[in-house]
């Protein structure tokens, strides 16, 4: 399911990367026919969890809590807060750069967008949106390990709802946004990075 990435728990050794999952609510899930788990909550939960992605998420969330207690177990025994055994410092940087305070292969999911016109019945504008709150649900929740949720639903469905007479000529087909909003729900993502 990850291209690149063999194994979450081997993601300390590849740097500081991340993951970014970008939402693909409008495809079906499961093994049912038809338009089966497109906005789904339920099913998308579902395959996640079949497809070993959550367990994996969940494996590598218990390898780092096994590290961090090492690292304030030795800490503790020479005297030093964590802090300082972990080489860390506010507002210094470490060889001159940054250190990162995301974990290795930190996960992201980022939403839907909002769409302006709905070609079937699963892409109404009330399911997209509760497909929206029930993945930030299922991610905020833990059920499938240390995910964040990147929201870039409500910033389209502020423009779709609130700007009906621009809102179709930022859009190529009335379903994806064009480059101008594009732009800004990328740096949506880069400030939640």
């Amino acid at each position: 399911m990850l291209n690149g990435v063999d194994s979450l728990t081997q993601c300390g050794k590849q740097g500081n990367g991340s993951i970014v999952l970008f939402s693909w609510g409008n495809y079906k899930v499961g093994p049912h026919g038809g338009r089966h788990g497109v906005n789904d909550p339920a099913a998308y939960s579902q395959f996640f969890e079949d497809s070993g992605l959550c367990p994996a998420v969940r494996e590598r969330d218990q390898m780092l809590a096994k590290k961090r207690g090492k690292k304030e177990a030795s800490a503790a025994g020479a005297g030093l807060d964590e802090e300082k055994a972990s080489g860390r410092r506010r507002g210094r940087s470490l060889k001159g750069k940054p250190k990162s305070e995301r974990p290795p292969c930190g996960m992201y999911w980022i939403s839907t967008h909002y769409r302006l016109v709905a070609h079937f019945p699963d892409e109404a504008e009330h399911q997209v949106k509760s497909y929206n709150e029930g993945m930030r649900n299922f991610f905020t929740s833990g059920k499938c390990g240390d995910i964040n949720y990147i929201d870039v639903y409500n910033m389209t469905a502020g423009l779709g709802e609130h700007h009906k007479e621009i809102a179709p000529h930022l859009s190529y087909d009335k379903v994806h946004w064009g480059m101008e909003v594009n732009l800004q729900k990328a740096q949506i993502i880069i400030n939640a990075l």
